[in-house]
């Protein structure tokens, strides 16, 4: 380190100073906060300029782009799935599940640096659902507002577009691929890097890093907390680990898990729902265990509108997460329109869904897809 290090670079000139474990974890905290930044800037922010919505939306500005980011990054943190525990055993599981929220400390000071917001501090209440699909309509709401876009069709023609699918993505692999990444890089070209972005981290973003790393300084890496997602300090309290979640070969969570429907070698499939799920989460499973038992005519009808929804094509029954999600809601969007034969699943659809515009169930239900809806609900 230089001798000026101390005063330049005073988050780094501290994490530094801890042993190599603890220099790891601040090393992760400081580059994948940066990398998480770096992937929605491309993923979700970059694809505007390129993509017409109805009028051309252009973000020329880095202050607006940073505003954005912001409000992703705060969505997806308060939403995606995150990892229990590191599956390369060079991060404590402890601290792989409180990454999440340090990083939302990050966001959250971001966000109000560029908002000029005195707070909120935490991600619980930033305003963000932790239901990834909610918290996705929620940003885009934002962004709206953010570039004084007056079209009404903005949330739905940027889901259909790319919004969706990249979204659905980030929220299954983010944190995970932060961890997959990290892990294969030795120690002293992490620890360059992080030396790297630690210097140039914003002086109004400097206490919040700061306080991180001093709180690590004084952690133990045994199962105890540093922050917790609360911002409240979570040491003495014991995490039972979890087996991490079963991924496809591209690295994504199934979506059907979350829908509570779990495929068995034998072909069956099992519902299991969380103790505080209610009626309506079952309906949603009922059908992702439906869809890859289509008879084949309501099965071509049913990839036909999938694939026109979403923009990708839905090959055979395997489908991808964001084509499940789409017939589920399409599934909705039929009972909400008063059409199934269930007064009841009809009025708990609508109490769900106030409004259907910039809803997930904000789609275009062909009269073929119809059919095959109200054949499901009646007897043939």
């Amino acid at each position: 380190m230089s001798l000026f290090d101390r005063f330049t670079n005073p988050v780094w000139h501290l994490a530094s100073t801890l042993d190599v474990e603890r220099q790891r974890v601040a090393a992760l905290m400081i580059v994948g906060y940066a990398y998480c930044r770096e992937m929605i800037r491309e993923n979700l922010v970059a694809p505007i300029n390129q993509i017409n919505i109805d009028h051309p939306v252009h973000v020329d500005s880095e202050s607006i782009r940073e505003k954005l980011i912001d409000e992703a990054l705060v969505g997806l943190l308060r939403s995606c799935d995150a990892p229990q525990n590191d599956l390369d055993g060079n991060i404590p599981d402890w601290i792989v599940q409180n990454l999440a929220g340090a990083w939302g400390v990050f966001a959250m000071v971001d966000r109000n640096h560029h908002l000029k917001l005195a707070g909120p501090e935490t991600l619980e209440k930033s305003g963000y659902s932790s239901d990834s699909d909610e918290a996705r309509t929620q940003v885009l709401v934002k962004w709206s507002e953010i570039l004084s876009v007056s079209q009404p069709n903005f949330v739905a023609e940027a889901n259909r577009r790319w919004f969706y699918k990249e979204w659905d993505g980030l929220s299954a692999v983010m944190i995970s691929s932060v961890l997959k990444g990290f892990s294969r890089v030795p120690d002293d070209v992490t620890f360059k890097k992080a030396r790297s972005i630690a210097a140039g981290i914003p002086d109004y973003r400097l206490p919040a890093a700061r306080y991180a790393v001093e709180k690590l300084a004084s952690a133990s890496l045994s199962p105890a907390g540093l922050v917790s997602s609360g911002g409240k300090s979570t040491a003495g309290a014991q995490h039972q680990p979890m087996p991490p979640k079963q991924r496809d070969e591209q690295g994504v969570v199934p979506r059907q898990r979350k829908y509570g429907v779990e495929e068995q070698p034998d072909g069956k499939a099992a519902i299991k729902l969380a103790p505080d799920a209610g009626p309506l989460d079952f309906i949603r499973a009922m059908v992702v265990m439906m869809q890859p038992r289509l008879v084949a005519g309501d099965a071509e009808v049913c990839k036909r509108w999938v694939s026109v929804v979403t923009g990708t094509t839905a090959p055979g029954s395997q489908w991808n997460a964001v084509q499940v999600d789409a017939l589920v809601h399409g599934f909705e969007r039929f009972y909400w329109d008063g059409e199934g034969n269930n007064a009841w699943l009809t009025e708990l659809i609508r109490k769900e869904y106030l409004d259907v515009k910039g809803s997930p169930i904000d789609v275009n239900l062909t009269d073929e897809v119809r059919t095959v809806f109200r054949m499901w609900t009646t007897k043939r």
